[in-house]
């Protein structure tokens, strides 16, 4: 099932509620695509970039692509969850704890990083 949103107001109302941080837009995503506790959901686009979002959703949807098929491997849970907290932090540093730090991304930092990840999972997913 693929659920298209589209909007400024973060909500997800067609998931229960203890699925979900009680703030939706501080979801705790891996490369801002994936969650902690599903091998089966994904979220492509929430974000609030410095740049266009269309070359950051094509990037996500590759990604998701190739875990799907199995080319990508993500990284253990304890590297996931540091990971997201360092990305948390970066971004309250730079946008403020106020403005969504789980979804704010740099634009080119955010690609280059989600490239990097890409060969980093072909080789995990290879090993």
């Amino acid at each position: 099932t693929i659920v298209w949103c589209t909007g400024y107001h973060v909500t997800f109302p067609f998931f229960k509620s203890d699925l979900l941080p009680e703030q939706p837009d501080q979801l705790p995503l891996y490369q801002r695509i994936f969650p902690f506790d599903f091998d089966d959901l994904f979220f492509v686009g929430l974000v609030q970039s410095t740049g266009s979002a269309i070359p950051i959703v094509e990037q996500q949807a590759k990604l998701v692509a190739a875990y799907l098929a199995g080319n990508y491997g993500l990284p253990d849970a304890d590297r996931r969850r540091a990971d997201v907290e360092r990305a948390r932090r970066r971004a309250e540093n730079r946008y403020g704890p106020a403005k969504r730090p789980a979804m704010r991304i740099d634009f080119d930092g955010y690609m280059r990083e989600i490239s990097r990840e890409r060969v980093r999972g072909r080789k995990r997913a290879a090993a």
